[in-house]
């Protein structure tokens, strides 16, 4: 027979020999145990003979918090009745053991990996027996680090796209960029392994970590993993054409982000791109087809990326050489007409005569035509012609000549003997050009007598004496006749000065 300290009697066996199996005991107390011999008419007296100490009860109002930052488990419970210590056991989703034990009613098991489901349960311990496990709880440890962070730019839209191995245990993610001169942090939020961020500022540096989310815990991932943004484009950029060389020198603003720049020059007519490379801040383009419009950009370049282009910048090479150059001298205004065939990339046209004494006469125009005025009688002039835009000058043209009116002749003298069938015309020639002179002699009859000359003189033959005869004098060259002189009456036999009207302007 088994009864408490209070004499209560809570459990009996009978028996015939000399032992028996007490039941259904109480937990956690400790119970006398006497044995009475019971005969046929009398029993025997009750003495004490051991005192048992049944096993612990079952602890309850079992707890577990997690630190999230240590994985340390904490776990806390009720007391059990018959309880001198406690055994905490640990057993995670995949077969992983731990335990801690303690006299009183909580205990901290260290060590949980990460990622997992535990099934926690306490035990009450006395010096005989261990007591039914307490219903378990769950508890599960902070999220593992993810691994193998990899980053990715697309350079025309700045969108990184970040790619990791989640850890055991993470349930959602949020990748971050974070730069030291970009204030703001930019990041994207998944239940997946991957995520774009979008619209990044150009000429970034940016540190890249993943957090991942677990139950109750998260954890940010250790291994530094950087980006760099495309660069920016450049600023202030400048180009100056150097016309004698057929080259454009660029120029912009330097650019901390950038390794290397490329410049690139399209045609508006051809679209045929020329291009250089620079690491500093200026980059030359040579051999520049003339009369060509021309948008130029410059690019920055880092890594596998470019920046978007500067601003367009419009410029033109010199004008070509002006082509099918022609003239013709106004012989009424002893003018020059000039003509060429007209160039898009020239804007104005200017054309230089040069004296055959070095006096020089220019016109200009915008269009296919120019006319040279006041030029001076009787002279060689030499035209070229070149043409300009707002930033060069072209070569000159192919040179070629023109011979103005010839001057009017500002004396004459006729010589006529009676015995001689000759009359001799004298003038004063122009100091300059090829003029061819003519002297004509008509007599009464109406017959004509006639020489020419390129010097100063000429004879008329076959003059019949005794007649009068009136004698005119006029120059011709390729292009124009010089105004005939007045009509000069001479008698033969006799000699005469005949003084023309004052001369053209020479």
């Amino acid at each position: 027979m088994a009864t408490a300290r209070q004499q209560q009697r809570l459990a009996s066996c009978h028996s015939m020999g000399t032992s028996c199996q007490l039941t259904s005991l109480p937990c956690g107390m400790r119970l006398n145990v006497t044995v009475q011999a019971d005969g046929t008419t009398c029993n025997s007296s009750s003495q004490p003979k051991a005192v048992v100490e049944t096993a612990p009860c079952i602890p309850t109002n079992v707890a577990a918090t997690l630190n999230c930052t240590s994985n340390i488990a904490s776990i806390t419970w009720h007391s059990a009745l018959g309880a001198t210590w406690y055994l905490v056991k640990a057993v995670s989703s995949q077969g992983y053991k731990t335990s801690c034990n303690n006299t009183v009613t909580n205990c901290d098991i260290p060590n949980l990996q990460c990622g997992q489901e535990y099934s926690i349960t306490v035990t009450g311990m006395n010096g005989v027996c261990m007591g039914p496990a307490s219903q378990p709880v769950t508890l599960v440890s902070a999220p593992c680090h993810n691994t193998g962070i990899q980053a990715s730019l697309a350079c025309r839209t700045n969108s990184a796209l970040i790619s990791w191995t989640p850890g055991n245990g993470t349930l959602s993610f949020n990748a971050t960029l974070q730069s030291f001169q970009d204030p703001q942090k930019h990041s994207c939020f998944t239940n997946g392994s991957s995520c774009n961020i979008g619209s990044l500022p150009c000429g970034q540096h940016y540190n890249i970590s993943v957090t991942g989310y677990g139950q109750t815990c998260s954890t940010c991932s250790k291994t530094l993993v950087t980006l760099d943004t495309a660069p920016c484009p450049p600023q202030n950029v400048s180009a100056i054409v150097q016309c004698d060389l057929g080259s454009v020198l660029v120029s912009w603003n330097p650019a901390v982000d950038a390794s290397q720049f490329r410049v690139e020059l399209e045609s508006e007519s051809t679209s045929a791109i020329s291009s250089c490379n620079s690491t500093n801040t200026q980059c030359s383009i040579a051999h520049l087809p003339c009369g060509e419009r021309f948008n130029l950009s410059v690019v920055a370049l880092r890594g596998s990326c470019q920046s978007q282009p500067s601003s367009d910048l419009s410029i033109s090479s010199a004008p070509c050489i002006p082509q099918g150059v022609n003239g013709t001298v106004d012989c009424v205004t002893n003018s020059a007409w000039v003509s060429w065939d007209v160039d898009n990339g020239a804007e104005s046209y200017t054309v230089l005569a040069v004296r055959d004494d070095g006096q020089n006469s220019t016109c200009s125009s915008s269009n296919s035509t120019c006319n040279v005025p006041d030029l001076g009688c009787g002279r060689s002039y030499t035209f070229v012609v070149t043409a300009s835009n707002a930033a060069c000058l072209s070569p000159p043209s192919n040179s070629f000549q023109l011979e103005t009116a010839p001057c009017a002749l500002s004396s004459i003298m006729v010589v006529a003997e009676c015995h001689s069938s000759v009359i001799m015309v004298q003038w004063q020639r122009a100091r300059s050009g090829k003029s061819l002179y003519i002297a004509t002699a008509e007599d009464q009859d109406r017959s004509l007598l006639s020489c020419n000359s390129s010097t100063s003189s000429c004879n008329l033959t076959n003059v019949q004496c005794d007649k009068e005869y009136i004698i005119i004098v006029a120059a011709s060259t390729n292009q124009c006749s010089s105004l005939r002189s007045p009509p000069y009456k001479i008698r033969t036999g006799t000699t005469i000065n005949i003084m023309s009207y004052p001369s053209n302007k020479t």
